[in-house]
């Protein structure tokens, strides 16, 4: 999507480490984005829960899910985890109250399992 939509782009790597102050034009484009992702990855857990999901698909479903909230790829900056980290937390509270109340506690589950990475040391 992101490589489709130069405007997309430019609002997440302008407004990723503040999104809040975004202008709203640039809200509705990131908060679009993430609504997509969210019903990917609530459609899959629905299916997973239905048992007809294949376990290797929703566990990559999972793994990016785990990426968005924080975990550490291997050679990531932090930075950039943070600013992917605001921008999930920040997309998921706007967004949440679209979603089943399964999916919504899976989600808030794994935001809370890898909460705001801490700063590097000084």
């Amino acid at each position: 999507v992101m490589a489709s939509s130069p405007e997309l782009a430019k609002a997440l790597a302008k407004h990723a480490g503040n999104p809040e102050a975004a202008p709203t034009e640039d809200k509705v484009l990131i908060l679009g984005l993430y609504r997509g992702m969210f019903h990917i990855w609530s459609n899959a857990h629905r299916q997973h829960l239905n048992g007809t999901i294949d376990p290797v698909l929703y566990r990559s479903i999972v793994q990016e899910l785990t990426a968005y909230a924080g975990e550490t790829p291997a050679g990531a900056e932090r930075e950039d985890i943070r600013r992917r980290q605001k921008l999930t937390r920040w997309a998921w509270k706007s967004e949440r109250f679209l979603y089943n109340p399964d999916f919504q506690r899976f989600v808030d589950s794994t935001l809370a399992a890898h909460d705001e990475v801490s700063p590097p040391p000084e």
